[in-house]
């Protein structure tokens, strides 16, 4: 396999935990990213343009020849040159691991710049003229947790996740399809935690995630953009042979699609949302589900 460098503003996430268990290099763009307080200056002092904001950048990034990947989030068009200029033999990537809003840097910034565009949602590469690659998953991530598929179910539909509005949205499905979601909501923010009851404190690891989804017969699956990009979530079903119900209509693109294994709020009869829950899941081709494992997913680049 190539040689391979990720970059994402901080160490402390999962696209680090699982690139890592791969094996595969890993640098945070940033300083400072063990500290809470470091980094809640670093992101103000970002967002708000302070000049001398090259004293967050992470020195150690340079002189590589492979290919780096640069994710999405945090990044700046000063940060994007810099690295450029610090790599000259390197191929660049900007991967779009989120939907593309206002918040986010625009493509046309970047391709000025001399980057790769590529993102994991068919609709803005679409509308943005970017290459499109898939989401990913890590074998050897969810091989290190040692889970075991649960016998005893004690959960209908599990949902794990930041509110994003989906507190309401879910509600309205508990009522209209009659079920009964065990759910974990953390605010948007951590400082937000205090604002509503729903809320906890502290987020689950990946591990108790996987926990709850596993005594559960489906996952829950909220989009704020139904025809966007596919969550890890998608992932977490496919790799764990789990139901997964999701207002994403993009699933039934997908080779690994099956009205067993995916319910699609929105497009399939929400009277027979019992009956989908009842029913047994439909096991994949092998690899069907490898092309998704993130080594396979690097090779597509």
């Amino acid at each position: 396999m190539d040689n391979y460098l990720f970059i994402r503003w901080n160490m402390n996430n999962l696209l680090s935990q699982m690139v890592n268990s791969e094996n595969i290099d890993y640098i945070a763009a940033y300083k400072g990213g063990k500290s809470r307080v470091l980094s809640v200056i670093r992101e103000l002092w970002i967002k708000l343009r302070i000049p001398g904001k090259k004293i967050w950048y992470n020195n150690q990034i340079g002189n590589y020849c492979g290919t780096i990947i640069i994710n999405d989030a945090m990044m700046t068009e000063e940060f994007l040159r810099w690295v450029k200029e610090r790599n000259p033999d390197a191929r660049c990537i900007l991967w779009y691991w989120n939907n593309i809003t206002e918040h986010v840097i625009q493509p046309e910034q970047v391709r000025k710049i001399g980057y790769e565009l590529w993102s994991y949602s068919k609709k803005d590469c679409e509308k943005y003229q970017l290459k499109y690659n898939t989401q990913f998953y890590s074998k050897a991530y969810y091989d290190n947790f040692n889970l075991k598929i649960k016998k005893n179910i004690t959960s209908e539909v599990s949902f794990v996740g930041k509110d994003k509005g989906r507190i309401g949205m879910i509600n309205a499905l508990e009522e209209s399809a009659g079920i009964e979601v065990n759910s974990y909501f953390v605010a948007d923010h951590f400082y937000e935690f205090y604002k509503k009851k729903e809320y906890h404190f502290k987020a689950l690891s990946y591990k108790a995630m996987l926990d709850r989804y596993l005594m559960s017969k489906a996952i829950l699956d909220i989009v704020t953009d139904v025809n966007g990009g596919l969550t890890l979530r998608i992932m977490d079903g496919l790799y764990f042979e789990k139901k997964v119900i999701t207002n994403n209509r993009t699933v039934k693109d997908y080779d690994f699609y099956h009205p067993n294994n995916f319910f699609v709020i929105g497009m399939d009869d929400i009277s027979q949302i019992h009956n989908f829950l009842s029913t047994e899941y439909q096991k994949l081709n092998e690899n069907t589900k490898e092309f998704y494992e993130l080594k396979k997913w690097l090779e597509r680049f």
